[in-house]
């Protein structure tokens, strides 16, 4: 009906937290989504193509600042994640592995002290597929576990609301990419579509009766479509090859929406609907790095990236990663 936030319109300003929460929550995959294009041994990761099994790890760390929808404040986060995976020829011109991952984030909303901070475990399987001669299908499927812990100032009652609320997610990818080779350089336009559906249990706030909050259960989903190119340039050393990597690609969110009903624990009866926008905005994400590939099947790289919305800089990030194939 919308009476709670008609009358307490400070509490409403503070559904921020929940917002922000799905908002950064949706981004938790991405990182294994990434993945992927790094352990094809093509472009990005080479030197596995003659060996059984390619084991590789890689870890990240992203920060910045968010602002969703019509908020004026930006949400300052943190992220980091950790991650570890294996894969072989299955068949001819087609690889596969699967990939094992912990992520953890950290978002500040606002000036008043709320906070979300998240944790996700992650297992997806993934594969890529040599269609011809420069043509590649990549493809990826992943299930997570997912717990926010949620901390929201109300102004009415100048208390911290706090809670716990777990869910779970089912995410993937399929790109096409064409490779090319034009002496030491080695580049790849690609296509990508990306998807995730989550679900968030029900949970109910603990703090100051009169106002704390009942949430119901909630079932988010959004969609991309993202226009990309990525790249290497290699220079012989004698103990192996040197790279300048380098990537950009431009994103489109052709869904994010979700709907969270929620009411008053002292007024059961009366709900109130609050939109949810997982991301409303084009962004272009450019990134550059440094890859190294020795003897013994051993690689790593190092990568810095950041990503620009319409409204300015919005995140910026480094990750690394190691390669092993025996």
């Amino acid at each position: 009906t919308g009476r709670p936030c008609a009358v307490r319109t400070s509490t409403c300003r503070s559904f921020v937290t929940i917002s922000s929460a799905l908002c950064l929550f949706l981004g938790i995959p991405q990182s294994s989504i990434r993945l992927k294009s790094h352990t094809s041994g093509r472009i990005t990761f080479q030197g596995a193509d003659q060996s059984a099994f390619n084991i590789w790890t890689s870890g990240s760390v992203s920060f910045g600042n968010e602002s969703y929808g019509d908020q004026n404040a930006r949400n300052k986060f943190s992220s980091s994640g950790l991650y570890a995976g294996v894969d072989t020829d299955l068949i001819r011109a087609l690889k596969g592995g699967f990939v094992v991952g912990l992520s953890s984030s950290a978002t500040h909303v606002g000036l008043n002290g709320s906070k979300n901070d998240g944790r996700a475990a992650t297992a997806s399987a993934y594969a890529s597929w040599h269609v011809l001669d420069h043509l590649f299908v990549d493809t990826l499927l992943g299930y997570g576990d997912i717990s926010f812990k949620l901390r929201r100032y109300d102004g009415n009652s100048a208390a911290f609301m706090s809670a716990t609320r777990p869910g779970s997610m089912l995410f993937g990818s399929t790109a096409l990419s064409y490779d090319m080779r034009a002496g030491a350089l080695r580049y790849a336009p690609y296509v990508r579509l990306d998807f995730i559906s989550a679900s968030l249990n029900a949970y109910e706030e603990q703090g100051a009766a009169d106002w704390a909050l009942v949430y119901s259960k909630l079932v988010v989903s959004s969609q991309g479509a993202v226009l990309g190119l990525r790249g290497q340039y290699d220079f012989a050393k004698d103990w192996g090859v040197l790279s300048l990597t380098g990537r950009a690609e431009v994103r489109h969110v052709l869904n994010g929406y979700a709907t969270q009903r929620l009411t008053y624990q002292v007024d059961p009866v009366s709900t109130s609907a609050l939109q949810i926008s997982g991301e409303t905005r084009n962004g272009v994400t450019s990134g550059i790095g440094l890859k190294a590939a020795g003897g013994a099947g051993l690689s790593g790289l190092f990568e810095y990236s950041n990503t620009l919305t319409a409204m300015g800089l919005q995140s910026q990030g480094i990750r690394g990663m190691f390669n092993l194939a025996f």
